[in-house]
């Protein structure tokens, strides 16, 4: 699999796309990023740093671009990318014409922006509305698009998007987001969300759920995250800890981290200087919580890295591999 981008999937941001890539390489696929196809030869692909890739079959998946060159010069207004400006209610910008589809240029239902959302389900109801339109129904596209990865206003809470990279339940959660997203929820009407639950299939606190309570915690100080890219900005005085168990620990952890177990923590505070800032980690993030509200309490200043050593385990790998086709 070659790739022009630091990572697959544009949609996802660079830090959700790890476990992607680590997957992908765990099938046995190898994966060449930020690289492109120069040319195509009998049995091979040459790259642009003139490395050849052994191929029998070549598929190329390019994007999508609207086939849009004919109106040029039609008045109809075009965007950068050649689509079609319409309105609200899929009309052009000239009289009594309709576009709808991978053709158009739709307003983003949180920037409000013309964006371009190559996607049958958009299609569908783009296709549904022209169609009312055309019949004397007066009909408005509602768009939906959505990204995972929770974002969200500081300012109320209201999501404003997510990305989710997992298996089995996904589905489920991003189209609560994207509901979310969509009727203008804020994390605190995400923490009120009724979902079906049993032990097999997910936890008495539904990751939707879950998600609304996080916000809130960062909005209220409650929690006060850094990300991996902060990483590298850590002050060199600052105590960098991991809260996990010994065996966890011993498996694998960050670099310059040390060790102190949750469970241990109250009674070896006096091993922390409590003049410096404590940069937190744990395996997901929930133990770093409960050890910065411990330590918080007792006056000190923390950091709880967001995602955990799971997610700087997943770039870590995803990096090293990266070397290694």
């Amino acid at each position: 699999m070659i790739e022009g981008a630091g990572h697959v999937l544009p949609p996802l941001d660079q830090d959700m796309s790890h476990r992607v890539h680590n997957e992908i390489r765990s099938q046995g696929i190898g994966l060449y990023l930020n690289q492109m196809c120069s040319g195509i030869g009998k049995d091979y692909v040459l790259l642009g740093s003139g490395e050849r890739v052994k191929a029998d079959l070549v598929i190329l998946s390019i994007g999508v671009r609207p086939a849009t060159g004919f109106l040029r010069d039609s008045g109809i207004a075009l965007g950068r990318r050649g689509e079609i400006v319409v309105n609200q209610y899929m009309e052009a910008s000239y009289k009594d014409i309709y576009a709808l589809g991978d053709a158009v240029a739709v307003p983003h239902v949180v920037s409000g922006q013309q964006v371009l959302i190559p996607l049958a389900s958009p299609a569908n109801k783009q296709g549904r509305i022209v169609g009312d339109n055309l019949c004397g129904k007066r009909r408005a596209y509602k768009g939906s698009q959505m990204f995972v990865k929770t974002l969200y206003d500081p300012e109320g809470g209201r999501i404003l998007g997510a990305q989710i990279v997992g298996r089995d339940g996904v589905d489920k959660r991003i189209d609560l987001l994207a509901n979310a997203v969509r009727f203008g929820q804020s994390c605190y009407e995400l923490q009120e969300e009724e979902l079906s639950y049993a032990p097999p299939f997910s936890s008495a606190k539904d990751p939707v759920n879950m998600v609304g309570y996080v916000i809130e915690n960062i909005l209220e100080g409650k929690m006060k995250p850094y990300y991996l890219e902060d990483m590298e900005r850590i002050p060199k005085d600052a105590i960098c800890l991991d809260v996990r168990t010994r065996a966890e620990y011993e498996t694998g952890h960050i670099p310059g981290y040390i060790n102190i177990p949750l469970d241990e923590l109250r009674e070896r505070l006096d091993e922390l200087d409590g003049q410096k800032e404590i940069y937190l980690t744990c395996q997901i993030g929930l133990r770093g919580y409960l050890a910065q509200c411990i330590l918080e309490q007792k006056g000190r200043r923390t950091r709880n890295l967001s995602g955990g050593y799971a997610l700087y385990h997943e770039m870590a790998e995803d990096r090293a591999s990266g070397k290694v086709r």
